[in-house]
């Protein structure tokens, strides 16, 4: 694919983890798509959420992964335990490797299902948490009703201890965050979530780096991960290159 590495080098600026072993010659990007399936488990449509500005950016690039998409075998929610048509959210982490001056190799890190989409508040950095040099990580889960309205948090129990100020503010802004359900059947789905919010006085300072149970996936800041999602990816794509 005809992306050089100046290319690589400049999706930072579009918010873009860089990595930083080879700066000029890998990038790791997350992309989301709207992923129509139907009852046997096969893609109708895809499509990119609003706000996934990038995307259009990069229209090769989106051609090729949703080709790829496209090939994958899902399967579906189900209504009184019969399979549905569902439309669900599909989170996909690549790593962009330059080949040549002129092209990249992609490959796929990691797939999840879930949420189609989250409208997300920055919680505040307190003033006295800021005096007492308070930073960590609030890591909490989301219940939210088939509206996409939070309707419960709680603290994961096995994430890091942190400043309760911390643990306040993250919670003013997590309940007003606002979630895309998955549809099974016609129909939105309740269901949960699993968010990570860092605070750091001071940016570089520290970074996400909480693993799930049973995963060596760390969530990044804001990342959300849905917890037994209605619809299930059952092709094995890590490690995948386009």
């Amino acid at each position: 694919m005809r992306y050089g590495l100046q290319f690589l080098a400049g999706l930072a600026l579009f918010g873009t983890a860089v990595a930083s072993d080879s700066l000029a010659q890998t990038a790791h990007v997350n992309f989301g798509w709207i992923v129509s399936i139907d009852a046997q488990g096969h893609v109708t449509s895809i499509q990119p959420p609003p706000n996934q500005r990038l995307l259009d950016r990069l229209p090769q690039m989106r051609q090729r992964i949703e080709q790829e998409i496209r090939t994958w075998q899902f399967v579906p929610g189900t209504v009184n335990h019969v399979p549905a048509p569902t439309e669900t959210g599909l989170r996909v982490q690549c790593t962009l490797i330059g080949q040549s001056a002129n092209s990249i190799r992609i490959r796929i890190d990691r797939a999840s299902v879930g949420v189609r989409g989250v409208k997300t508040v920055v919680p505040r950095y307190s003033m006295s948490a800021a005096d007492r040099f308070a930073s960590g990580e609030v890591v909490m889960k989301l219940d939210y009703d088939a509206g996409g309205r939070v309707v419960h948090l709680a603290l994961v129990p096995t994430a890091p201890k942190v400043d309760s100020s911390l643990i306040a503010a993250a919670k003013r802004a997590l309940r007003q965050w606002r979630f895309d359900p998955e549809i099974v059947g016609g129909h939105p789905l309740a269901g949960s979530s699993v968010v990570p919010v860092c605070f750091h006085l001071h940016h570089g300072e520290g970074k996400c780096d909480w693993k799930p149970v049973g995963s060596d996936h760390a969530l990044q800041n804001g990342e959300t991960l849905a917890l037994n999602p209605a619809a299930k990816l059952l092709t094995d794509v890590t490690g995948r290159t386009l």
